[in-house]
């Protein structure tokens, strides 16, 4: 009977799911997951710094890029003579050790299938919203294991627009200089737009010769309003300002300023108010607008 029982005993052991059945070196195996249609991208959707700057599309590649908290998974197929050739993510896992398991198909044209005879860069894009940042990502082919990817950890470039600065020249003339400035210009206020603007003139020129200025150091802007109404910008700047050298410096720092306020959107007229100051030379400092005649033709 003790023999009876021990041997149940031990076959019970043998069949019972602590003894590994169905395990693979103690490990369970993670499930294949389909690829949600809400992470598969176009081409046109993927980052266009990403695609220009890091990728190669004339060969077979793949690719893995974390930036800040989304991980950008792209694989591209190489150069192909015509249509008809396509690469898809359609499963992926997640592993405990912070890996990733990506799985692609790929499909060639029939020999009797009418495509277009244009060179062609199939490709494939997804993007992946990981708890934690993953390890490496493993790409698997059409049943076969393609490549092994660190992510490449990224930060987007920060976007600019182009301003259009006036600087006084030697030749007592406005000097035009296009500079960049962070995208978020465009988004900001009137008077966010003029102290940013002013910000760059205070900041001087970067080609003309540096000891030249026509802004008097220790100028600072003290105040931006707008009326609506009459469309005008009134800028209140501290005194300063009034210490221009002569009249013609006097004439020059004033439309630096108006010239440059000009191109904010719904500002026709400029006002300039000093603060404790007045300008000798220059009887009227209201409602002054855009002076092309001072702008040094090229």
């Amino acid at each position: 009977m003790k023999r009876t029982l021990v041997s149940f005993l031990v076959l019970a052991l043998l069949l019972s799911p602590a003894s590994g059945c169905g395990r693979k070196n103690g490990k369970t195996q993670p499930e294949k997951l389909p690829v949600p249609e809400t992470s598969v991208l176009q081409e046109s959707d993927f980052p266009a710094f990403i695609v220009s700057d890091h990728m190669d599309k004339t060969n077979e590649n793949y690719y893995a890029f974390q930036l800040e908290h989304v991980l950008y998974l792209a694989a591209v197929w190489g150069k192909k003579p015509s249509g008809g050739y396509s690469i898809n993510f359609v499963e992926y896992n997640e592993n405990s050790d912070h890996s990733m398991d990506v799985y692609l198909i790929t499909k060639s044209p029939g020999k009797n299938e009418n495509v277009s005879t244009v060179i062609t860069y199939p490709g494939a894009f997804v993007r992946f919203y990981p708890q934690a940042p993953v390890s490496t990502v493993r790409f698997h082919v059409d049943g076969k294991k393609a490549a092994d990817v660190v992510p490449l950890r990224i930060t987007a470039p920060v976007e600019e627009v182009i301003v259009e600065l006036y600087f006084g020249s030697p030749n007592a003339c406005l000097y035009l200089e296009p500079r960049p400035v962070p995208i978020c210009f465009i988004s900001a206020s009137i008077t966010e737009q003029a102290e940013i603007l002013f910000r760059q003139l205070l900041a001087g020129s970067q080609s003309l010769d540096s000891g030249f200025r026509v802004i008097p150091d220790g100028t600072r802007l003290l105040d931006a309003a707008y009326d609506e109404r009459e469309k005008l910008l009134i800028v209140t700047v501290s005194a300063e300002f009034a210490n221009a050298a002569g009249s013609a410096g006097e004439l020059l720092a004033v439309y630096s300023v108006v010239n440059t306020m000009a191109q904010i959107e719904g500002v026709d007229y400029v006002t300039i108010q000093i603060d404790g100051a007045g300008l000798s030379h220059m009887d009227q400092l209201e409602q002054l607008s855009f002076n092309d005649y001072l702008v040094e033709q090229g």
